[in-house]
């Protein structure tokens, strides 16, 4: 699918263990960030399952899903809606999954990724995007969250 196909969907999924959370590292042209796991609804598939079987592809990682914490909406961008689910870790240890996109594409100079747990109290963790979702986690898991989804409005992807 082409990314002017303004209707995909991604769904990710933010799991906590402890006091890390699951990210997928990634270089992508020189520059470094981090992901929450997760990847493109497909036809017929519901977002929380999505979310199970992305999970499971790119991280080799089994989850439960749980609330739909976020919903992030951006204008002219590739996934202009990404849902952003609560998951249970299950169990497994974070490696790039063998048939998975990521390791398909995967280039040690440009394209590069490896899944992961972070500690909550590293510094990289400002290296976790989207930046709008990491900064409603920070403050949810310092006040406690509403129990409700939170509807969030994304910058542009530059």
């Amino acid at each position: 699918m082409q990314h002017k196909d303004l209707n995909r969907v991604r769904a990710a999924g933010i799991v906590m263990r402890d006091d890390a959370l699951l990210v997928m590292f990634r270089r992508r042209d020189g520059r470094e960030y981090y992901t929450f796991p997760g990847g493109g609804v497909e036809e017929g598939e519901l977002p929380a399952d999505a979310v199970v079987r992305e999970i499971r592809e790119e991280t080799m990682v089994e989850v439960e899903v749980g609330e739909l914490l976020y919903e992030l909406h951006r204008e002219e961008a590739p996934m202009p809606r990404e849902f952003f689910y609560r998951c249970i870790y299950k169990s497994g240890t974070p490696t790039l999954g063998s048939d998975s996109i990521e390791r398909a594409i995967f280039d040690e100079e440009k394209n590069y990724f490896v899944p992961k747990w972070i500690k909550f109290s590293d510094a990289d963790i400002t290296l976790l995007l989207p930046t709008e979702v990491t900064e409603q986690l920070f403050r949810d898991l310092k006040s406690g969250f509403s129990g409700t989804t939170v509807v969030l409005e994304g910058a542009p992807i530059q």
